[in-house]
């Protein structure tokens, strides 16, 4: 589990903006008997395949001593896929990422990459400029809502369309506008209400609901672009209302005590207007 979180952190840290699990997608080399774990993309770098790898055990007493495994699930669950088509985009290269955490002083990453692109050899569904990242986008998104926004219509959207919307909440963070769910649904943490909570930028929250909104056309989803390292580093310094900014535009923020300032919003013609507090 950690080292999955560290991949991830990884990957975004190298400029990926939408991810979702392979197996949501669809597709890859159909003679290969393993699959990686994720697929991450970006609008410079393409679409990568990536398997996480952790380990603790203390058979396995330096960093380099990981590799051989690395090595191997490389080989096995990335590279025997790279070429072919996933979701509706061609994996041209990928990782495997290793986290070794024997020691109980520090933890080493280690990492496995395709050194030369693979062109396309599988068979495709369409993937072309204008829409090859659609379907991953979709179901980063369904994830992003199923925390943010709630588990309907995270699953609309992991359906392949979004039918209805139901009233969310906005609030101002960083000079922005967010929206998140009910307002009642924060974290517990033993006894305590937390109000760290999920949210979506709600210009990336427009975009999407307005490229899915009854849509069928898998055409290239417009007003996505990935959110500034600048955002995410104000985010973690801004006192006392802290939080974490992914570039696809979920956040995990800590509002505090006051909720008093959340606005009710509704979905009418193609945007989210303010309705009832």
């Amino acid at each position: 589990t950690v080292a999955t979180g560290l991949t991830y952190l990884a990957m975004v840290r190298d400029g990926y903006t939408w991810s979702d699990h392979f197996e949501n997608l669809g597709g890859g080399n159909p003679a290969a008997s393993k699959m990686p774990d994720f697929v991450f993309a970006s609008p410079i770098h393409g679409t990568a395949l990536v398997e996480s790898k952790g380990t603790r055990k203390r058979s396995c007493p330096s960093a380099p001593a990981f590799n051989p495994v690395l090595d191997t699930a490389y080989r096995d669950q990335v590279e025997s896929h790279l070429g072919y088509t996933v979701g509706n985009a061609t994996a041209t290269h990928g990782y495997c990422i290793g986290a070794w955490m024997t020691s109980p002083t520090k933890a080493e990453m280690l990492v496995h990459h395709t050194e030369v692109p693979a062109t396309g050899v599988g068979v495709g569904r369409g993937g072309d400029d204008s829409g090859s990242l659609t379907i991953l986008q979709r179901h980063n998104y369904a994830t992003a809502f199923h925390l943010a926004l709630g588990q309907a219509l995270g699953k609309q959207l992991r359906d392949g369309r979004i039918e209805n919307v139901m009233p969310l909440f906005r609030f101002r963070w960083l000079d922005r506008s967010w929206l998140t769910g009910s307002p009642d649904l924060s974290p517990r943490f033993g006894d305590q209400a937390s109000q760290l909570r999920f949210a979506i930028e709600e210009s990336v929250a427009t975009a999407v609901v307005q490229h899915f909104f009854q849509q069928q056309q898998p055409a290239r989803v417009r007003g996505l672009d990935p959110l500034s390292s600048e955002l995410s580093l104000r985010a973690r310094n801004h006192a006392p209302q802290r939080g974490a900014v992914f570039p696809d535009g979920l956040a995990l923020i800590d509002l505090g005590k006051p909720t008093s300032d959340m606005q009710r919003v509704t979905w009418s013609d193609g945007q989210f207007v303010a309705g009832n507090t």
